[in-house]
């Protein structure tokens, strides 16, 4: 991923986000798809989170829309939605789709994500993490009652 720094008769050159340039061989462009993010002014920003099963969906659900009503750079239209969208290992999944202009994109990514946890630390809605049952079964028993 990278922007467009300059097209030859040859070759294409991307600068990563990262500052690194590449070059690739216009061949290998044609034959392959091109993902634009920045042609648009507007882009979705999607997010997601996990809350425990002893949690309510409907609570965390107002409180991520609660949060996102703080931040302006937020598009009002489509209005943000909070979906629940999986039945997890650990967790009840729910996506988050917000509209913002394509700058705004991670500023409002990470920004958000971290006041979605402040916000569920504060109001009792915990995020899980992935948990196992161990069981042990003594085989020795077993044996001995064979003899």
């Amino acid at each position: 991923m990278g922007l467009v720094e300059n097209i030859s008769i040859l070759y294409t050159e991307l600068k990563l986000f990262d500052n690194k340039v590449i070059t690739v061989p216009n061949g290998q462009l044609a034959n392959s798809k091109v993902v634009n993010f920045t042609k648009k002014d507007r882009r979705r920003v999607e997010m997601k989170v996990g809350i425990s099963y002893s949690s309510s969906i409907p609570k965390a659900r107002q409180i991520v829309l609660d949060v996102l009503k703080q931040d302006e750079r937020i598009l009002p239209d489509p209005a943000p939605v909070v979906l629940f969208t999986n039945f997890g290992d650990s967790s009840l999944d729910l996506s988050i789709r917000v509209w913002a202009m394509v700058p705004d994109f991670w500023p409002i990514y990470w920004e958000n994500m971290e006041k979605i946890k402040a916000a569920f630390d504060e109001n009792g809605i915990t995020i899980p993490f992935p948990q196992r049952d161990v069981h042990f079964f003594d085989h020795s028993k077993n044996e001995k009652s064979e003899k």
